[in-house]
């Protein structure tokens, strides 16, 4: 297989994150990934500098993940560097945001919103060259942690799935059971969660970064996409890659 270059644009660092560790538990392939934090745009040109590198490159795989550090900047960076990135050798593009967050209307976006914000994405990209392959994790990025249920007791072995069960009504959602793309506020809940043994999530680097190496990787590819619709559609937009 010929060496693929693939570029991802995230809204934050705990996508980031997430994308470079998915990346390299699930493919036994090598490569180089770099990460690249975009900064300014409003009265200046908008630059992205590289923060972190990892790998060799010339083998398998080039991943470059952009981190656009807000949901509305994603669209709108794929747009701006899709010609660079085409003439680069790049074979496709990965906008992953979540859906939480205000609208032009200072209104906060809810689950209703989803089809209105997936149709905008496909429809602006429908036709680019490169590929552009637009994900929504739902309301946050923390609904797919949630749903990999063993990563619990790698956070805490107090939290057991009798623990966790026996207090629903505290947490507001069952993570075992229940439709997770219904929870309107994912982070807070993931915290609610870890709670109960004393311990807490938040998106500071420590914090996300524990629960990033916590998960149960062979278990989030194998049983969550069949619980998250736009996980699978993640994992298979990844498979595709390798």
């Amino acid at each position: 297989m010929s060496m693929r270059k693939v570029a991802f644009f995230v809204e934050g660092q705990t996508e980031a994150d997430f994308v470079k560790r998915y990346l390299k538990e699930i493919t036994n392939k090598r490569g180089l990934i770099t990460v690249k934090e975009g900064r300014g745009g409003k009265n200046g040109p908008r630059v992205f500098s590289q923060t972190y590198q990892e790998g060799e490159a010339g083998k398998d795989y080039q991943i470059d993940i952009f981190v656009s550090t807000a949901d509305n900047r994603v669209n709108s960076d794929i747009r701006d560097n899709l010609s660079s990135l085409g003439r680069s050798g790049f074979k496709m593009i990965i906008g992953l945001r979540d859906l939480r967050g205000q609208k032009n209307d200072q209104t906060d976006y809810t689950l209703a919103d989803l089809p209105t914000v997936e149709k905008a994405s496909q429809t602006i990209f429908a036709r680019s060259t490169p590929p552009v392959k637009p994900v929504i994790a739902v309301m946050e990025i923390e609904t797919w942690f949630m749903a990999e249920t063993n990563h619990y007791q790698a956070i805490d072995p107090a939290l057991t799935a009798d623990v966790i069960t026996s207090n629903v009504a505290a947490i507001g959602v069952n993570p075992y059971t229940d439709d997770l793309t219904q929870v309107t506020q994912p982070a807070e809940t993931l915290d609610k969660i870890y709670q109960l043994a004393g311990q807490n999530y938040g998106k500071s680097a420590a914090l996300r970064q524990r629960t990033i190496a916590a998960i149960d990787y062979a278990n989030m590819y194998i049983n969550v996409p069949a619980r998250l619709a736009k996980f699978d559609e993640f994992a298979k937009i990844v498979d595709s890659i390798f």
